[in-house]
């Protein structure tokens, strides 16, 4: 709020939560740090409120469910950065995730005064809303916007999908996915560290940061380990991993007992397992991958330190559970294959979209950093190596041996669930997956994260 006293504490309730807040390069806390500061008000004016020239697609027409709407204004705006639109929903449905909303990825034309808003509409519906935020070059506020659609059951516009399936043809875009995979087949280890910074917005106003970490190790061809002890909200310590004889989950700190639960590899029905792969190129050639997620190369060698590639692609999910179960190209594969039935499509799936940008390494073509936008916010998973092709230690991957705590065989499968799965995934694809579960007729059972 202008013009008064503010205080913010960062992580005041660490002693309840001992992984919240900042670490050193060691894994040790930061000290607590009180942020007090003293907003100025804003400086009156006499310019007049800006007014929407133009809206397209117009109000009242038909539209996909994933909508980039243009706004042109009669006069220089405020960025994004500086006055970030957002979505008010006047809609009456009620159902979560099936409701207008905006991902916030607006981009701004200062030449034309244009601003486009990716927005996700829910299919088959009749939706209103008003877009408000918008602010001039000297701050003053805009009238809200009301707009209404008729939403198709399509994904994208003719245009917008055509354009797509232009990008991701791009010659440019083949052969840097083609060297991404060539660096790729050349790992045989691998132990990363993954910070992700978690950005949550309200209202056109970003109100919490999180910042949390992972932990991965890989050895060629069976040897795998994920710690998201620090990521999970009810328990001090999640683990799983294989020695390549077994695979091995450890739990702690929850709301049961302690426990250390040991499976033989031969009775782990399914293994959803991506490390350092960020388009999955380990089982697909670089025109598929790029086909399938939609890829676009935004810009070759961008930035310095280390030069970088940027890629993106927009998403539309209706089954979120099955994507971060499958991961990206399994998924792909399972809608491609769906029933175009409106019912087995729309009745009792849950929307999602969102804009992932992976920025490559130029020299390694590991991920530096994966950024995604969703209507919520923003996320960033920021990748640090500390060794890659050096031979990994057996305790590594090795059954952990715990102070009064004995390994368990897992739970046996029944008519209701058929097959146990393991989710290890250290998020270059853009899914962070540490689960281990069951799954059958009567669903899925499964503990762990995302």
């Amino acid at each position: 709020m202008l013009g008064f006293g503010h205080q913010v504490s960062v992580s005041e309730q660490r002693k309840q939560r001992p992984f919240d807040g900042f670490q050193s390069a060691e894994h040790r806390l930061a000290g607590l740090f009180v942020w007090r500061f003293r907003t100025q008000a804003a400086t009156p004016t006499q310019s007049k409120p800006a007014k929407a020239t133009s809206v397209s697609p117009a109000p009242g027409s038909e539209v996909p469910v994933l909508t980039f709407v243009d706004i042109q204004f009669d006069q220089p705006m405020a960025p994004p950065a500086d006055a970030s639109p957002y979505l008010v929903d006047q809609s009456d449905e009620e159902k979560p995730g099936m409701t207008p909303r905006m991902i916030p990825h607006v981009e701004y034309d200062a030449a034309k005064r244009v601003f486009r808003l990716p927005l996700l509409l829910p299919p088959k519906a009749k939706v209103k809303f008003t877009l408000t935020g918008f602010r001039n070059a000297d701050g003053v506020p805009a009238e809200p916007i009301k707009l209404n659609y008729q939403v198709t059951r399509e994904e994208l516009a003719a245009a917008t999908r055509a354009k797509a399936e232009a990008d991701a043809k791009d010659p440019q875009l083949l052969a840097l996915l083609e060297t991404v995979r060539q660096k790729r087949a050349q790992l045989h280890s691998l132990a990363e560290r993954v910070q992700t910074l978690s950005l949550t917005k309200d209202r056109g106003v970003f109100v919490r940061l999180d910042s949390k970490s992972a932990a991965f190790q890989w050895q060629h061809p069976d040897r795998f380990y994920g710690d998201a002890s620090e990521m999970m909200m009810t328990c001090a310590a999640f683990r799983i991993g294989s020695n390549g004889r077994d695979w091995w989950w450890h739990c702690a700190g929850g709301s049961g007992k302690p426990g250390l639960v040991v499976c033989p590899a031969n009775h782990m029905h399914k293994r959803y397992v991506s490390f350092c792969d960020p388009f999955e190129l380990a089982r697909r050639t670089p025109a598929q991958a790029a086909a399938d997620l939609g890829l676009r190369l935004v810009d070759l060698n961008q930035g310095e330190n280390p030069a970088s590639h940027l890629l993106e692609a927009w998403v539309v999910d209706f089954r979120f559970e099955d994507f971060f179960l499958m991961g990206a190209a399994a998924f792909a594969d399972f809608r491609a294959k769906a029933n175009d039935d409106e019912g087995a499509r729309f009745g009792d799936f849950f929307l999602m979209g969102r804009l992932t940008q992976w920025r490559i390494d130029a020299q390694t073509c590991r991920p530096v950093e994966v950024k995604t936008f969703y209507e919520f916010g923003v996320t960033r998973d920021r990748f640090h190596y500390d060794t890659v092709n050096e031979p990994l230690p057996a305790a590594a991957f090795a059954v952990p041996r715990l102070e009064g705590v004995s390994p368990t065989p897992p739970e046996a499968l029944d008519a209701d669930y058929t097959n146990r799965f393991i989710n290890l995934r250290d998020g270059s694809d853009g899914i962070l997956s540490v689960r281990w579960g069951k799954k059958g007729p009567q669903g899925v059972h499964s503990s762990g994260l995302n």
